[in-house]
């Protein structure tokens, strides 16, 4: 006499690669959060415009390194391509930007230190107002603060020479 189950047909579960598939959608969504995500966190911020860079390394990545006029906070902005943005003219947005010129921008995304990324200007909407590189002003009035005009860098009115690329000052 044979066992109990051996009189009934085995059930065949008709969805059996359905666990695998979950989990490879699962990862492929983890993996992609970090391309779509950004883009639902869009803001538009006024900044002035320290120092202007390339990623070493990285073809058409660049860096901004700006002061948000709202708080007067620097901050380091990236400007690269991003083609679920619908942003592929990152050459063009650099070369609109210059040093000691206030921008009203379009970013994505946000500040990870833990993955070095930034966030990225993906639009110049304005040019707020032109200032001298070497004098701009903070947001209370009070005494000036003073800008490398090549690299951008911070420097005190008595300085000589910048401290971060050598050039004389005065």
């Amino acid at each position: 006499m044979g066992s109990y189950y051996s009189d009934y047909e085995e059930v065949k579960f008709p969805w059996k690669g359905l666990g695998i598939t979950l989990v490879v959608i699962m990862i492929l969504a983890i993996i992609l959060s970090n391309w779509w995500i950004p883009i639902a966190y869009g803001d538009t911020v006024t900044i002035r415009v320290n120092r202007l860079d390339r990623e070493p390394g990285q073809r058409g990545k660049y860096l901004v390194w700006a002061t948000l006029d709202r708080t007067g906070q620097d901050e380091v902005f990236e400007n690269t391509d991003n083609i679920l943005a619908g942003k592929i003219n990152s050459s063009d947005v650099q070369g609109q930007l210059k040093v000691g010129h206030t921008y009203t921008v379009k970013v994505i995304g946000w500040r990870r230190q833990l993955t070095s990324s930034y966030r990225n200007i993906t639009s110049i909407v304005e040019e707020v107002s032109t200032r001298s590189p070497t004098s701009v002003k903070g947001n209370d009035d009070s005494a000036a603060q003073t800008y490398c005009p090549s690299c951008g860098r911070k420097t005190s009115p008595e300085d000589k020479f910048c401290a971060g690329c050598g050039r004389p000052l005065k």
